[in-house]
């Protein structure tokens, strides 16, 4: 497969097949590298269980509807094998056209989890640290890229990196810088795109409450640790060189 064959568009949020593939690879694109961080976004992720399918099916049908609700400022991208005629990567930016952090970032509720879980708490307290950094640094209108992926078979083929091509050339018609917190394994290409990583994401966990945290738990903390995840910003054109917007006495003066 050659990336000649490789078409990216947005993706239409009228045709449920269209919208079924793109989620079923975005699903399964977290199942290869197997991380926590899936884990803790996806409940039953790998499990091959009734619960991991209507888990799926609530998250294919959230997305959908959150997406429908904010047409023009939720974009969905797919890139599509032409001659396959598959869908085999995709993405998702959000765009804001003004501060949407003004009374500070949202408090995340994993209610994909039971009240009172493990899992859950986790999954709150990683969101948590993770948004407080959108909080200190996106105060101004700018693109948000919250989801990039490839199926495993069709990575560093050139898929995501068109997917992303797209999402800056919008972003720099806007005229709006961008940000995203990148895996380790995506840093580098989003580099090649003008973004610079601002700061690693150190997260810090606790038991729960009166208790030493099961085997579970110290499995899901150890592996969000090993896997660092890294706070990243673009500027319009992708310069670098540039003072952060946020710098007055040195790039660690807003952080």
């Amino acid at each position: 497969m050659g990336a000649s064959n490789l078409v990216v568009s947005r993706v239409s949020l009228t045709s449920e097949g269209e919208w079924d593939e793109l989620i079923a690879g975005y699903w399964a694109s977290w199942l290869d590298p197997f991380q926590a961080t899936g884990e803790l976004t996806f409940a039953h992720l790998g499990t091959r269980s009734p619960a991991e399918q209507k888990a799926f099916s609530k998250v294919k049908n959230d997305l959908l509807n959150q997406a429908r609700s904010d047409p023009d400022n939720t974009v969905w991208l797919k890139c599509v094998d032409v001659q396959l005629k598959r869908i085999i990567g995709g993405g998702m930016y959000k765009i804001y056209r003004s501060n949407p952090y003004r009374a500070g970032a949202p408090t995340p509720v994993a209610d994909w989890f039971p009240d009172g879980s493990e899992k859950r708490a986790l999954a709150e307290a990683m969101y948590r640290q993770l948004w407080a950094w959108r909080a200190k640094l996106m105060t101004e209108k700018h693109f948000c890229g919250c989801a990039l992926w490839t199926l495993p078979e069709y990575r560093y083929q050139g898929a995501a990196g068109l997917i992303l091509e797209r999402f800056v050339r919008h972003a720099d018609e806007f005229q709006m810088e961008a940000y995203l917190e990148g895996s380790e394994m995506a840093v580098r290409l989003y580099e090649q795109y003008g973004f610079t990583v601002v700061s690693e994401a150190k997260l810090y966990f606790e038991p729960p409450d009166g208790t030493a945290g099961s085997a579970d738990w110290w499995r899901l903390v150890h592996n969000l640790q090993s896997h660092p995840v890294s706070i990243m910003w673009r500027p319009v054109g992708g310069q670098q060189g540039l003072k952060y917007p946020w710098e007055k006495d040195g790039p660690q003066s807003r952080l």
